[in-house]
């Protein structure tokens, strides 16, 4: 009896797993606001709703017109509630390339939060056009 009690449990947590993957985007948890890019700085307006939340991240830059691309590898991080909902920092250096040839650009920003830090949640994505 003890055994087909703790199989039924393992199958819940299980279903509640691939549920929330399935079902639970990112976004409802990290709303993206806006994106500014100014030179290498980067500000990322968003949204925190249900407070701090473990996340992966990464970027990927698109010249438009060549096609040339530049892009990050994930990076773990704290999304925590701020005043203005806006962090500031400097672009990877991997973007650096992409960023320095002054020409318009589609910039891709993938999320994937982590429900209670070990869940992985969908990713949500947000895709801006840029004209330094």
């Amino acid at each position: 009896m003890r055994v087909l009690r703790l199989i039924y449990r393992n199958m819940l947590v299980l279903v509640f797993v691939l549920t929330s993957w399935f079902a639970v985007p990112t976004s409802v948890f990290i709303s993206d606001v806006e994106t500014i890019i100014n030179g290498h700085e980067v500000t990322f307006k968003r949204i925190t709703p249900f407070g701090e939340m473990h996340a992966r991240w990464r970027e990927e830059i698109t010249m438009i017109g060549s096609g040339f691309e530049c892009r990050t590898s994930w990076k773990q991080d704290r999304f925590q509630q701020q005043a203005g909902n806006a962090v500031e920092y400097t672009a990877s250096p991997e973007l650096w390339p992409c960023l320095d040839l002054k020409q318009p650009f589609t910039y891709w920003s993938i999320r994937r939060a982590y429900l209670f830090g070990v869940i992985p949640l969908r990713t949500s994505d947000s895709l801006d056009v840029v004209i330094p």
